[in-house]
């Protein structure tokens, strides 16, 4: 069990051999949070492999993992950013404009193991360093009622988004 603290971790950006497990992460993320059934894992794991690879390899998706530095490979927690084009939006109470490359950070799981010792801030402080190099117009996330803390913590402040899901079934 879990023996390293946290500045014991190698902080890495994820390649294409990492797909298959920040997949796995996404689906265990959602079946955490009691939002994916156990019959549909399989799926979810599948369908996010096929979908991440390309956004990985074209740069639209940028992740980082920590491992431990005592079991290289051993992944314990993994977060990314998808990268989208955004119009412009209005910024200072309106006074000026911002626009340009927006990410949505995606995936931000920690092993249950491992939980409650920082590595989650470790991984958002690492992506918002870079979104803030890269020059991204903003960065958006959805908070689970667990993260919501941490982002607060981190400058990230509740909207008015909203989300439609599709057609209501009958």
């Amino acid at each position: 069990m879990p023996d390293p603290l946290p500045d014991e971790f190698v902080l890495r950006l994820a390649g294409a051999s990492d797909v298959r497990l920040i997949a796995e992460h996404r689906a265990a993320m959602w079946a955490d949070m009691g939002q994916l059934h156990p019959d549909a894992v399989a799926a979810m794991v599948d369908e996010t492999a096929a979908r991440l690879g390309p956004a990985l390899a074209e740069g639209r998706y940028v992740g980082w993992l920590l491992e431990s530095a005592a079991h290289p490979g051993r992944v314990v927690a993994g977060a990314g950013v998808l990268l989208r084009e955004q119009l412009p939006f209005p910024v200072d109470g309106g006074r000026a404009v911002r626009f340009g490359e927006q990410g949505l950070v995606i995936n931000v799981y920690t092993d249950p193991a491992w939980r409650r010792r920082g590595l989650a801030e470790r991984l958002m402080r690492a992506l918002l360093a870079w979104a803030e190099t890269r020059g991204l117009s903003s960065v958006i996330l959805h908070a689970s009622d667990d993260g919501r803390p941490l982002y607060e913590r981190l400058g990230f402040r509740g909207t008015n988004e909203m989300r439609w899901s599709g057609l209501p079934r009958r």
